[in-house]
């Protein structure tokens, strides 16, 4: 369970998660039928971001408008981390989730999560432990050039639309670790796949 801050306002912060899920759902980040509980792993991660990660040094407050600002971009990355964070048992299952849900860390220095210039660029959680299903469209909006997910043997679910949001490098190549089905994420032999063949 969620334990609430001090100086937490009960009638501020529920305003703060409304809006803040109906900027992530405008986005097309994720459905809004993803909210109807609280228990989902997009309602955990939007209530983290509204009632505990409101001043995590991206900028003191969430952002108002829908937009290309890199604070903007800031928080749906910390966003889509926590999904994916809550959706593949992160809090009681990763081998390694330093940092992770920290709001006092910068997202640039959670456990495996790649940076450039303070950007998220790149994420591996390679042989880490993580379980069930990834969030297939929350990571379609981290805008990475890699992301390796090998040996995570519990992990499932089908990466095609993960690899089209790879962002490409200046010889047109994006790589995506996983199995070697572009569905099949419980297949034993991980390679490297590159993304154009998926």
């Amino acid at each position: 369970p969620l334990t609430k801050p001090d100086g937490f306002d009960e009638a501020i912060l529920p305003t703060k998660r409304q809006h803040f899920v109906q900027m992530v759902v405008e986005s097309g980040i994720s459905d809004s039928r993803d909210f109807n509980s609280l228990m989902t792993p997009q309602g955990k991660a939007a209530s983290f971001i509204a009632y505990i990660d409101a001043n995590n040094g991206l900028s003191k407050e969430l952002p108002q408008v829908i937009d290309n600002s890199d604070n903007f971009k800031g928080w749906m990355d910390r966003y889509v981390l926590m999904v994916l964070y809550h959706s593949t048992g992160g809090p009681s299952r990763w081998t390694n989730n330093s940092n992770f849900g920290n709001k006092d860390v910068p997202t640039c220095q959670w456990y495996g999560v790649q940076c450039t210039d303070g950007v998220v660029t790149g994420l591996d959680m390679s042989n880490n432990g993580l379980v069930g299903m990834l969030p297939h469209q929350e990571m379609t909006y981290l805008k990475v050039s890699n992301m390796d997910v090998s040996s995570n043997m519990a992990l499932r679910g089908d990466l095609s639309l993960a690899c089209e949001s790879l962002q490409r490098g200046d010889d047109n190549t994006a790589f995506l670790w996983k199995a070697d089905s572009c569905d099949d994420m419980a297949a034993a032999n991980m390679v490297q796949c590159d993304c154009c063949a998926c």
